[in-house]
């Protein structure tokens, strides 16, 4: 049985996670060799059967169908997201969360608990997704990592193969994260010895100057560095620009 004051505590649209251990005593197929069918993120599920019988659940995302979502793939992202806070809200009706729970059972190696005062305890709550937005792997580099959530995903086969990244709304930038991600962006296209464009360097300090003005921490060592080796690397190709014309004018 679950108690009252357990149930208030269930966040529909939450995400949770069980421990190693408390799997080998609650779920242990979860722990054999060759099951892949699992993600290792939970959702709570509240179920009443055609008889009146209720229950609550946790069953791992890999086995929810995304059927259970609208507009999962709509071009705007809030809408998007919004409209998975909605399906995993949706579970707490109990009509609908007992399609839900039979899910599992589609699945070799079923991933469902029933949720007792006994094991309340053993579901850890990662997150609470009404306190996140939903970002991209790009712009999630410029949160402190504690702030961000990488590969979530909600059902099976979500935004394959990674899955989506969900940062928290009230999240600050952290300014030093942010020049390394655009220093990192411009190694990546640029060829030594070419130098980054204008338009790349102009991008970079403007970062710093946001910073600045924020009164941020950054490693201003470190970015002056990067811009000096840019300007000699700029002087290099100008000089081996003026031999090859020297050389075609000989």
């Amino acid at each position: 049985m679950l108690s009252k004051e357990n149930i208030d505590k269930l966040i529909f649209g939450g995400i949770y996670r069980v421990d190693y251990d408390d799997l080998k005593v609650w779920c242990p197929n979860q722990l054999e060799g060759f099951n892949d069918q699992h993600y290792g993120t939970w959702i709570p599920v509240h179920s009443i059967n055609k008889e009146g019988k209720e229950n609550y659940y946790m069953i791992d995302t890999y086995q929810m169908s995304g059927d259970y979502f609208n507009n999962k793939y709509s071009n705007d992202k809030e809408e998007r997201y919004k409209s998975l806070l909605e399906g995993l809200e949706e579970c707490s009706n109990g009509e609908h969360g007992n399609y839900v729970a039979r899910l599992p059972f589609n699945y070799y190696y079923s991933a469902i608990i029933e949720i007792t005062d006994e094991n309340f305890h053993i579901f850890k709550l990662i997150a609470d997704l009404h306190d996140y937005k939903l970002t991209d792997e790009n712009d999630g580099r410029k949160y402190n990592e504690e702030d961000v959530l990488y590969y979530v995903r909600l059902y099976n086969e979500h935004n394959y193969p990674k899955g989506i990244v969900i940062v928290k709304k009230d999240a600050k930038i952290n300014y030093q994260n942010n020049i390394e991600a655009k220093i990192s962006d411009i190694k990546k296209w640029i060829k030594y010895p070419e130098p980054a464009s204008d338009y790349e360097i102009e991008e970079l300090l403007s970062i710093e100057k946001e910073a600045i003005e924020n009164n941020a921490e950054y490693d201003k060592c470190e970015l002056d560095k990067f811009i000096k080796k840019n300007i000699f690397i700029k002087e290099l190709k100008n000089i081996y620009n003026s031999y090859l014309k020297a050389l075609e004018n000989e």
